[in-house]
C-alpha cells in the first residue's frame, strides 16, 4: 500500500518478502498522477538519495535501491523516441483510431509511453518530434505536436 506522509511516499506491503526488493509491481498510475494529467500537468516518484525521477509506482529507486521516494513535477515537453499507428484500438479509443502510440522521453530523461492526437499516418510524425502533454478528460497520457 502506498501512503504520503509530507512529500515522502511510503509501501508497506502485507506479503513478507524476505527483505528483497519486489519486482513485480507493475506500473500504476495513482490518484494523484491521474488527476495532474487531467489537468494538463505530469508528476511522478523522485528519489531523495539520487534524485533520479520516474513516472511508475515503484517501492525502490530503479537507480539506486532507495526507499526514499517523494511526488515530484515532471516535465510537460519531449521528443517521441519510437511510435506505431494503431488502426484498431481498445473501446475507449475507438473513436480516436487511428492514432500514434508512442515512448516520448520528457525533457529531463524520464520516459513514458502516451497516444499523440490526431495522428493518422505516420507520415504525419517523426522521430524526434517534440511534443506536449495536453490536458484530457480521456484515461492514459496523451500528448500533442509541438508546431516549429
Amino acid at each position: 500500500m502506498w501512503e504520503l506522509q509530507g512529500e515522502v511516499v511510503l509501501y508497506t506491503s502485507s506479503q513478507d518478502h524476505n527483505s528483497e526488493k519486489s519486482t513485480n509491481e507493475g506500473p500504476l498510475l495513482t490518484p494523484e498522477i491521474s488527476k495532474s494529467v487531467r489537468e494538463g500537468r505530469l508528476v511522478g516518484y523522485q528519489c531523495l538519495d539520487c534524485g533520479a525521477k520516474a513516472i511508475e509506482v515503484q517501492a525502490y529507486c530503479a537507480k539506486c535501491g532507495s526507499s526514499k521516494l517523494r511526488i515530484a513535477k515532471l516535465e510537460s515537453r519531449g521528443k517521441v523516441l519510437a511510435f506505431t499507428i494503431q488502426a484498431v484500438s481498445p473501446k475507449e479509443f475507438k473513436n480516436d483510431a487511428p492514432y500514434a502510440w508512442s515512448v516520448i522521453e520528457l525533457d529531463g530523461g524520464v520516459r513514458i509511453s502516451g497516444r499523440i492526437a490526431s495522428i493518422k499516418s505516420p507520415d504525419n510524425l517523426r522521430i524526434g518530434q517534440r511534443v506536449q502533454l495536453m490536458r484530457s478528460e480521456k484515461s492514459g497520457i496523451v500528448f500533442e505536436k509541438i508546431l516549429e
